[in-house]
């Protein structure tokens, strides 16, 4: 999507415009739900299962968080010269390091 500048008027950049808005409201929902996801291997040392709200979101917020809100900032929509600012798209491929996790 990044390398992809020129419309030809076929639709084809309008279909992958429309799919990778798609993935944006599908990694923003994720983003949401990570505020509510026990993270156990910080929680180790305690045998319980019951985590306070606070305490699952301020790991969340001190961990992994960085890395969800850097690819959902939208620079992409940014107007410049000869169409450049899809080369903000590149940003987003920091997602591809939480699939290896």
């Amino acid at each position: 999507m990044c390398t992809f500048r020129y419309n030809d008027g076929s639709g084809l950049y309008d279909k992958i415009k429309m799919w990778s808005d798609f993935a944006e409201i599908i990694f923003a929902v994720d983003l949401i739900a990570n505020f509510f996801k026990v993270n156990h291997n910080v929680h180790k040392e305690h045998d319980e299962k019951k985590f306070t709200f606070n305490e699952t979101y301020s790991n969340y917020l001190n961990g992994e968080f960085k890395w969800d809100i850097i690819p959902l900032i939208p620079l992409q929509l940014l107007d410049l010269y000869r169409n450049r600012q899809r080369i903000f798209y590149v940003i987003k491929m920091i997602r591809i390091r939480k699939t290896y996790q």
